[in-house]
């Protein structure tokens, strides 16, 4: 729902919906729309609510920061606009999923590292984590209406230093705040990125047995480090909800205001 659809501020102003609503939908048609000359599937996927306690327990505080949104209102709770989503995704014919025995980053990692499909693979998200999935074919794109920016890459090369594939080995280092995951004190996204050239991953760091301060700082949290690359390593074992067939995708979109009325809103 771009700002500039003319009946957009009428038909909220009348039914009265939560602007945070709006926005979502706004967002997900722009990137449905600038994905259609880059793909042939779409798929969505979202964690369920147990996900997170069925696995990642080797660490209490793992995204222990993250807010409950369990007895938040339903005009402040994000969730409380998956109905719409849901129907928006129906009307369009897209397939959507809620994990409930693995992350949602697991499910989008198992597709993206499939042997079974050879064709480019475009993720919109904004989670660090997808940078480790970038080859010559998976690409992250991270929207921002016109400053959208698809990373691929020579963006991570640029922008961290290193390779798509040590990027699990580099946040484990350095740390995620916003995932509640420390670092280790004194190594910060430069050295990370110096340490993983000269060693080549983590384990050559923690094999290393260089004076450096540096590596015996990293030595030191041997256990934590292992750990964290435990919880940000992606790979392929999640089960796929959906063949690449099923999948396939559908042209045509309908107009905005249809798919809005379609869902009930």
């Amino acid at each position: 729902i771009p700002d500039t659809d003319p009946n957009y501020n009428t038909y909220k102003s009348i039914h009265d919906l939560p602007q945070h609503i709006f926005d979502e939908m706004r967002h997900f048609f722009s990137v449905y729309k600038q994905l259609e000359n880059m793909h042939t599937s779409v798929d969505v996927a979202s964690d369920k609510d147990v996900a997170i306690k069925i696995i990642k327990q080797s660490m209490d505080s793992y995204k222990a920061n993250r807010p409950n949104f369990d007895d938040m209102a339903d005009d402040e709770n994000p969730f409380s606009q998956l109905r719409f989503i849901y129907s928006a995704l129906d009307t369009l014919g897209i397939k959507h999923k809620e994990i409930e025995n693995a992350e949602c980053d697991d499910v989008m990692a198992s597709y993206a590292l499939s042997p079974f499909c050879d064709t480019e693979i475009y993720i919109s998200s904004f989670d660090s984590d997808f940078f480790q999935l970038i080859s010559d074919r998976v690409k992250i794109i991270r929207y921002r209406g016109e400053s959208t920016v698809i990373c691929d890459e020579s963006y991570i090369k640029e922008k961290l230093g290193i390779s798509p594939n040590l990027y699990a080995d580099f946040k484990s280092l350095t740390g995620d705040s916003a995932d509640n995951i420390p670092g280790v004190r004194g190594i910060g996204k430069v050295s990370a990125a110096k340490l993983l050239l000269k060693y080549g991953s983590l384990q050559g760091i923690l094999d290393s047995s260089d004076n450096d301060r540096l590596v015996i700082a990293a030595k030191r949290e041997t256990d934590i480090l292992l750990r964290n690359r435990a919880l940000i390593k992606l790979d392929a074992h999640a089960p796929l909800p959906f063949t690449f067939d099923q999948l396939a995708y559908k042209e045509n979109i309908p107009p905005t205001m249809e798919t809005i009325r379609k869902i009930g809103l």
